[in-house]
């Protein structure tokens, strides 16, 4: 029981962590995405005037385009949590794959009947 509970909370702190790490780029590119969209002009020395349907965003596009900042900073932990998702994926392909071999052997007592299987379908 303890043990489900633990990689429970190990699975949401892993998820928490990704969500965390990657939240500024999104953001960044949902600024750099409405920047374009509207045609505002948006740079490093201050917010600048930027009407959209009557309401000035200039400040809000700045705060969301100096994520960017944040984004180079991020750049290691962003590399380590693709590392970590490849690394994850690869062990589960190969559980799965052992999985399926020991079925095969199980219910055919060799592995050989796997690749015959797939040579007759």
């Amino acid at each position: 029981m303890l043990g489900r509970v633990l990689r429970t909370l190990g699975r949401f702190l892993a998820i928490a962590t990704v969500f965390l790490v990657w939240l500024p780029t999104f953001v960044f590119l949902a600024g750099l995405t409405i920047t374009n969209l509207t045609g505002c002009h948006v740079t490093e020395a201050g917010a600048q005037p930027c009407l959209v349907a009557g309401a000035d965003i200039g400040h809000d596009l700045y705060a969301m385009l100096m994520m960017g900042w944040i984004v180079i900073a991020l750049l290691p932990l962003m590399f380590a949590t693709v590392v970590a998702a490849l690394v994850w994926g690869a062990i589960r392909f190969m559980r799965t794959r052992r999985r399926i071999m020991d079925a095969a052997i199980a219910r055919d007592g060799s592995a050989q009947g796997l690749s015959e299987d797939r040579s007759r379908s």
